[in-house]
């Protein structure tokens, strides 16, 4: 048996040819294999790494284990690997870059249950900082885990408008790559507490950053898995009008730039959770005319009726698109907008044709809630119809 002390809490026994660590001198964990070797004359090497699993490429990954391989690492060298690795986490404060996530995390948070003072005074300044820099796959496991768990209500409330984390874009990330109900209900309170706290919806949206919105719109479209998202960040937006709170400029400046220059997903949430209202009248002609804007392709791009790509069903994609035609009409008149039907490719005024005619029987034998009057919808929408036979 051999033994390697790291410090007064943590040390390494090698037993029948195992790396076990302990803890506090109870056993914590066996190490099932080297993954990487971090040498420690070549540290300072590694600053600008944001992890382990990131950094594969400038460590040696030699040792790392895969199918049909027998591993011919010695025991001894093996363990003697894992005790310079954690040598090498404890000199530079139990930094998680340097340990796999799954060792990382649940050894530091053992060593603050025990009483490392050090452990305890990095904790949460660890998780933090894998926040910001780590990739998806680190948040993911941060929240399967429920290490959000050991912040205060209010800690997760500056987590959320710390302009430096992008905690938004980076769960907007965590959704392309995992939809578990633990990742979804985390989102969830995320918006929850947006939604619920005055005083944070203003900072978030008074103050108008444009990532804050985009990311807030991406994840109404990456989130078909639960209806509630639209639903919360449709009742951020209410509460948002409902404030009467005036807005800053560069709010309004964030919402006419979205509308002008992004891409045709964000156009329709933007629509559909109804954000033309904050467009000024003569911002609507800039729009519709300006060449640089994407407005008018994007248009099209949803009249295409590709309703998967927006994560809705053909009925109300085309309400959406249909009730943002009368919006324009009344901002810059309908010629401009008649002309605009009129020039449209063959293909397309079909599948309008077919929307509209669908809409017009749908508002008949429906008694739902829409931006516009029923009868003022419809009264557009039998013009359309005439304008697009043209």
């Amino acid at each position: 048996m051999k033994e390697f002390k790291v410090n007064d809490y943590i040390s390494l026994l090698l037993i029948n040819e195992e790396t076990i660590i302990y803890v506090n001198n109870n056993r914590f964990l066996q190490c099932k294999f080297l993954l990487l070797n971090i040498p420690i004359e070549e540290i300072s090497s590694f600053d600008d790494i944001k992890s382990v699993d990131e950094a594969a490429e400038k460590l040696d990954k030699s040792l790392e284990p895969f199918e049909g391989r027998v591993n011919k690492i010695p025991p001894d060298v093996e363990f003697w690997g894992h005790c310079s690795n954690l040598q090498v986490w404890y000199e530079h404060n139990h930094d998680t870059r340097l340990l796999h996530r799954n060792l990382a995390f649940p050894l530091l948070k053992k060593l603050s249950d025990v009483g490392d003072p050090l452990a305890r005074r990095v904790f949460k300044d660890e998780i933090i900082k894998r926040i910001k820099e780590g990739t998806p796959i680190v948040l993911v496991y941060l929240i399967i885990e429920n290490y959000f768990k050991y912040f205060k209500k209010e800690e997760l409330k500056i987590l959320i408008k710390d302009s430096s984390i992008h905690l938004l874009e980076k769960l907007q990330n965590v959704l392309k790559i995992n939809t578990t109900d633990e990742i979804l209900i985390f989102i969830y309170d995320v918006l929850f507490d947006i939604e619920s706290d005055i005083d944070l919806l203003k900072t978030m949206f008074y103050l108008s950053e444009i990532d804050f919105i985009k990311n807030l719109l991406h994840l109404v479209n990456l989130s078909e898995h639960d209806l509630d998202f639209k639903e919360k960040i449709q009742e951020i937006c209410n509460k948002l009008k409902d404030s009467g709170k005036k807005l800053s400029e560069d709010f309004y400046d964030t919402v006419f730039k979205l509308f002008m220059f992004d891409s045709d997903i964000i156009l329709y949430e933007l629509i559909s959770l109804e954000f033309h209202e904050y467009l000024k009248k003569e911002e609507f002609l800039i729009l519709f005319n300006e060449p640089t804007s994407k407005l008018r392709s994007n248009l099209l791009s949803i009249a295409k009726n590709k309703a998967g790509k927006y994560r809705t069903n053909r009925r109300y994609l085309y309400e959406q698109l249909f009730t943002f035609l009368v919006i324009l009409c009344k901002n810059i008149g309908k010629v401009q907008v008649f002309q605009f039907l009129i020039r449209i490719e063959r293909e397309i005024k079909g599948r309008l044709e077919k929307g509209m005619r669908d809409e017009l029987n749908y508002l008949k034998h429906e008694a739902s809630q829409y931006y516009l009057e029923k009868k003022e919808l419809e009264e557009y929408i039998l013009e359309f119809l005439e304008v697009l036979k043209e």
